[in-house]
């Protein structure tokens, strides 16, 4: 018996030990593998199957999806003030070196399919996957083919060596010009019968990888080849710092040779920061600091692998899964959909599983900052630059409104928008002005969004005239905007706009949520409450820069930009910390009892709404002592009550543990004074089994069991 409460005891001091974060679980869309990286300018830019990134040291990553409306990029570069990104299946894109929107290039014969880029001084070199080599001289702005010389359609690879480009072609082997494009000639004499995957140039030296012989090298600019090594099977890239070179390939990892070929040196061997087994597809070097690409990103591999002492340590760099921009989410019939800066995705299974989704029949990658439904068949989308999509699907598909039409439906070009609310038959979309020139404000639709007008009359202007609408919120008949100048609010239609702003002392209102009469208001200092449809606005949570609202029941959330998520019951003035710390909070969505969170950079996060929201009700009577009941009901499905008492002040602790001591969820974890307290427990989010809650408060500590039965 001695033996049994020894193993139960220490059981219970392991679990009730080790602390986890197990409330809140990543959930989201995967990202994508890493087809090609380029260095201009002090950036070095990677090509993925999630769009553009780029960074200044390779350690930290950012997105440039902006306007692209295809997420596989297979190749990227730049030159002094254009980068362009070469797509699987829309072609090429274009933004300035500085700025935001990409831009799509009218290609001859509306080629889509592009596999390699390179750029001689403003010459900007295209080799497509059927139409051969584009070039163009002006920016981007036209294209022209030039194919003279050249028996394959189907280019691979390029490589620059001052004023001569090189290219490898399926089936043609490698080609030459020296008249930027005007003419190629064939520099094959050496080469075996194989297809091209790779070139690089350093010094006088050309080398090329083939697909199944391994690397040769030319001297004498492709007149004559040379074998050269095989350290790896499909040598991907080339690549080289001062004397040394460095070539990946497939399953290979990436391995370095000190004596021009004659011995090789695997640099991952799995204890340095890379697995011996990666599947590397590109390597390039920003400075002193070596950047390996990943052809497969999910948990278990990260998409980027930097190293800093070439090669013998690395570093996971973790920008693919989950690091998507999530700017939007909603929920309509079970069905969630996500609003991110690489696409649309939907999960029909609360969150386990997503998919992207069509946009105008196709896989788009445009970046979306915005999302509602009105109904099943009638849900709205809003893009980067002022574009306007439907879906009549639950979010499965989504197009343009008043379709078949051809043209996409722009509310404003330049224009971000950033909230949707209905009243009625009316559509109303919040748009943000960032620019000189665009206005911004609130627009109106009463076709289902196939037009739309400006009805922002009294909303106020902000430098250059323009307006930013933040979030829109419907109580009754009245529609409130949050802007960067206070909360407005409409009792018309849109048609006029008065300030409600009294007691409202910080003016940057982020986010807007409604319940019945009551609304709430997120600002750049914390959370504003109105009970009087915002004619009068008290303080409720100071000191957080507030980036999301939402109200659930009885339940206040507000999310921020880098200080984790708050709760507040209705019925309370306390906010309580429910953690998600160092991620900007964009919006919230409840579906099937969980909170989703979603949030800039770090994709989606959920938690079951009844670890998050305990109700707590404080007795009159002072008990001597401490103690904790037993929950009842129990067995219970899918809640119960715990009951405690504590004897004088104290810093409470109560948690739930499974059968593994694993935390699964924290009910109070705060000061609180003497008295009886009743703490609902919510296990709708987990399975059926034993499970133990603890509570500690000062030196008084008990645990009990209680039994989920489902």
């Amino acid at each position: 018996m001695k033996k049994h409460l020894l193993i139960f005891v220490l059981f219970l001091f392991a679990f009730c030990a080790s602390f986890t974060n197990a409330q809140w679980k990543q959930t989201g869309p995967n990202g994508g593998w890493v087809n090609d990286l380029s260095v201009s300018g002090g950036k070095i830019y990677a090509a993925s199957y999630g769009g553009v990134l780029f960074s200044e040291d390779g350690m930290g990553w950012q997105h440039s999806n902006w306007g692209m409306m295809e997420g596989d990029v297979r190749s990227v570069a730049a030159t002094n003030t254009k980068v362009f990104a070469g797509t699987w299946g829309e072609g090429i894109y274009m933004r300035d070196i500085y700025g935001l929107i990409w831009e799509k290039c009218v290609l001859p014969n509306n080629t889509a399919g592009i596999q390699c880029l390179a750029v001689i001084g403003n010459n900007v070199f295209a080799g497509t996957y059927s139409d051969g080599v584009y070039l163009t001289t002006d920016n981007g702005n036209t294209w022209t083919a030039v194919n003279n010389g050249l028996t394959s359609d189907q280019i691979e690879c390029f490589a620059v060596s001052g004023t001569d480009i090189y290219c490898g072609a399926e089936g043609g082997g490698i080609f030459l010009s020296t008249n930027n494009g005007t003419n190629w000639t064939a520099v094959n004499a050496g080469l075996p019968n194989d297809s091209p995957i790779s070139l690089a140039v350093n010094g006088n030296n050309v080398y090329v990888g083939l697909w199944a012989n391994g690397i040769y090298y030319s001297p004498n600019k492709g007149q004559g080849w040379i074998p050269y090594a095989k350290p790896v099977s499909y040598p991907y890239s080339i690549t080289f710092h001062g004397t040394d070179i460095y070539v990946c390939g497939s399953g290979s990892g990436v391995w370095r040779s000190s004596d021009d070929g004659a011995n090789w040196k695997k640099l991952n061997d799995g204890t340095n920061g890379m697995p011996s087994s990666s599947q590397i597809t590109d390597l390039s070097f920003i400075g002193e600091t070596l950047v390996a690409s990943e052809s497969t990103v999910n948990e278990g591999s990260k998409g980027m692998y930097v190293s800093t002492n070439y090669g013998a340590n690395w570093t996971h760099i973790n920008w693919g899964q989950p690091k998507y921009y999530v700017n939007g989410i909603a929920v309509e019939n079970g069905n969630i959909s996500l609003a991110t800066a690489s696409g649309m995705y939907r999960s029909t299974d609360n969150g386990t599983n997503w998919t992207r989704r069509t946009i105008h029949n196709k896989t788009g990658w445009a970046d979306f900052t915005a999302i509602a439904f009105r109904s099943a068949n009638s849900g709205f989308a809003g893009d980067i630059n002022g574009y306007v999509y439907y879906s009549t699907d639950e979010g499965g598909s989504w197009w343009e409104p008043g379709m078949p039409y051809q043209d996409q439906v722009q509310i404003e070009n330049g224009a971000i928008i950033s909230s949707f609310a209905f009243i009625g038959t009316s559509v109303f979309a919040a748009t943000k002005a960032f620019r000189a020139g665009v206005e911004g404000g609130v627009y109106k639709s009463t076709d289902n969004g196939s037009t739309w007008a400006r009805v922002s009359s009294g909303l106020p202007a902000l430098a250059d005239t323009n307006t930013l609408v933040n979030s829109l919120v419907v109580i009754g008949t009245n529609l409130f905007a949050g802007t960067g100048h206070g909360v407005y609010m409409s009792a018309n239609n849109g048609a006029s706009w008065t300030p409600v702003n009294n007691g409202l002392i910080y003016h940057y209102v982020t986010s807007l949520a409604a319940q019945g009469t009551e609304l709430f208001a997120g600002t750049s200092n914390g959370v504003f409450r109105s009970n009087d449809n915002g004619a009068n606005w008290s303080l409720s949570l100071s000191d957080k820069y507030v980036s999301a609202l939402t109200v659930v029941d009885t339940n206040v959330f507000a999310g921020t930009l880098s200080q984790g998520i708050y709760w507040l019951h209705k019925s309370d003035s306390t906010w309580r910390y429910r953690d998600l710390p160092d991620v900007e909070i964009t919006s919230f969505a409840i579906n099937n009892g969980y909170l989703f969170s979603a949030t800039s950079q770090n994709s989606l996060w959920k938690n079951p709404i009844g670890t998050l929201t305990p109700v707590e009700e404080i007795k009159n009577n002072l008990p001597a002592e401490f103690c904790i009941s037993q929950n009842y009901p129990n067995p219970f499905n899918p809640t119960t009550t715990l009951s405690f008492a504590i004897g004088h002040q104290s810093f409470v602790s109560l948690k739930v543990y499974d059968i593994l001591g694993r935390e699964v969820s924290t009910l109070v974890n705060e000061e609180k004074p003497a008295g009886e307290y009743n703490v609902k427990f919510d296990a709708a989010g987990l399975t059926s089994g034993i499970y133990f809650y603890r509570i500690q408060a000062g030196k008084y500590s008990e645990t009990r069991k209680m039994i989920l039965m489902k």
